[in-house]
């Protein structure tokens, strides 16, 4: 199970989550993410072509991951699809 905050290295839980569970090598970056608000999407890009695609089921989890989205749009390039 996978606990808030950071372990004994320092590592915080979510990046244990992806290595864990190999959403996305360590090695890549976001590049791009794209939002389509219609169907509740989220397709992640990254700088070495892998896509993970987030389908939210609830308006309440698009609107956690959306803040999240915007909370790095000054760093990562944001497309909105309505």
């Amino acid at each position: 199970m996978y606990s808030l905050g950071v372990d004994k290295d320092q590592t915080p839980w979510y990046t244990k989550y992806v290595q864990d569970k190999h959403i996305m090598n360590v090695d890549e970056t976001v590049a791009l993410i794209n939002v389509n608000i219609s169907s509740r999407q989220f397709t992640i890009y990254s700088d070495t072509g892998n896509e993970l695609v987030v389908d939210c089921e609830t308006p309440d989890q698009f609107l956690d991951v959306f803040k999240v989205v915007r909370s790095v749009a000054d760093i990562i390039d944001i497309k909105y699809d309505y």
